[in-house]
């Protein structure tokens, strides 16, 4: 049907086979239109869901990504070597029991870590404290220097994983270890009217 001006009534008119235009109600829910692809028979659609749309907290999956990525390449091109591995296993066996351990007090290589990163082949200088009983530590190389405070003779023992050398102090404390294999060591002295001491482990 037309109207005088030629306009059809029935162009936009629904058929009896499609059901009416949504209407909007004040009391009825906005409609939410979902396309096919949008909706998953038996399972969730997770397809358009991006790792910074999931957060764990304040981290987000992109940022645990990025972790694994990163640790993924440490471990590919700056590997653990396995026989750190099995130095740090063998230095745990070894703790002692029966002496005190000597905090560290000073460090070179703490006080100065470019140096150790560039590698400039100075020595490492080492202070360990334990009451009254001080164990100044010199590695160079294979070889160690040290001094024991209090002054005086006493057995030193070099301690590695596989064994341990004993020698002794001079009148001043002080003592040297040689040629001694790359490896982790500690030191345990037992000063006259003290009870033992025991270094933390370090590496030559």
């Amino acid at each position: 049907m037309n109207d005088t001006d030629g306009n059809d009534f029935t162009r936009n008119k629904p058929s009896r086979d499609e059901p009416a235009p949504y209407e909007s109600a004040p009391n009825r829910p906005a409609r939410c239109e979902l396309a096919p692809d949008d909706v998953a028979l038996g399972e969730a659609a997770l397809d358009d869901v991006t790792l910074d749309d999931v957060t764990l907290g304040d981290v987000t999956l992109d940022d645990v990504a990025v972790e694994e990525e990163l640790r993924a390449a440490v471990l590919r091109l700056d590997p653990v070597p396995p026989q750190l591995e099995t130095d740090a296993m063998q230095a745990f066996a070894l703790r002692t029991l029966d002496a005190e351990l000597a905090e560290i007090a000073f460090d070179s290589w703490a006080e100065q870590a470019a140096t150790r990163v560039r590698g400039s082949g100075a020595p490492r200088l080492l202070t360990f404290r334990a009451g009254t009983v001080e164990v100044e530590l010199e590695v160079s190389g294979r070889r160690l220097l040290g001094r024991v405070v209090p002054a005086g003779e006493t057995n030193v023992r070099v301690q590695r994983r596989d064994g341990e050398r004993v020698v002794r102090t001079d009148a001043l404390g002080r003592f040297t270890a040689d040629a001694l294999d790359p490896g982790p060591l500690r030191v345990r002295v037992a000063p006259r009217a003290l009870g033992p001491v025991v270094t933390s482990w370090i590496r030559v």
